[in-house]
């Protein structure tokens, strides 16, 4: 029986197999921490995400290096093989999901941003993220970036708010107190859950 688990095969697939479960338990983990039903996440939420996700699959690969370590040092290097092969796909995916997803940002340009139906998100990630528009008055902020797609007015409480479609399904919303911008953020549609 010894020798069976001995086997190149064996050995290699009863690594993969622990290196399986490392990354599935991860995986649930990072599921539970990062679902939201309804949707409508903030920029700050995904970017925070996709990091979060990344440097949790590089702890796993650093967790993966350091058994496969062990097992070379004991003579069965098959199993370390298998258990550091998922680990570091795994974070290959996640890196190349994290650089495709990242948010570059664009120094905003009126000309670009007025002829664009679906505005830039990487203009708007610049505005938003950069506190370009904290203290602006409503007519400062029309003027920079025009009357957007939705507007909001309670006279009562004098709370208001402007959105703009960004591109990629991001709506920019900037909500005034006093027709003065106390905050600005980027935003994914909500579900509707």
């Amino acid at each position: 029986m010894r020798q069976f688990w001995q086997h190149p095969i064996v050995s290699f697939l009863g690594g993969m197999l622990v290196g399986t479960f490392a990354v599935g338990i991860v995986g649930i983990c990072f599921f539970i921490v990062s679902f939201n039903l309804a949707g409508g996440e903030t920029l700050q939420q995904i970017e925070f995400q996709n990091t979060l996700l990344l440097v949790t699959t590089l702890l796993l690969v650093l967790s993966a290096a350091i058994a496969a370590r062990r097992h070379f040092k004991k003579g069965r290097k098959y199993t370390g093989y298998g258990v550091s092969l998922l680990p570091l796909v795994a974070f290959i995916i996640a890196l190349v999901y994290y650089l495709d997803n990242f948010t570059y940002h664009k120094p905003f340009d009126k000309v670009t941003w007025e002829k664009a139906k679906m505005k830039p998100l990487e203009m708007a990630a610049a505005l938003v993220e950069e506190n370009k528009l904290l203290g602006l008055s409503r007519q400062e902020v029309e003027k920079k970036l025009g009357p957007g797609d939705e507007n909001y007015n309670n006279m009562e409480s004098g709370r208001a708010s402007i959105s703009y479609s960004v591109g990629k399904e991001w709506t920019l919303t900037v909500y005034f107190e006093k027709n003065i911008v106390i905050d600005a953020e980027l935003r994914l549609p909500w579900l509707g859950v």
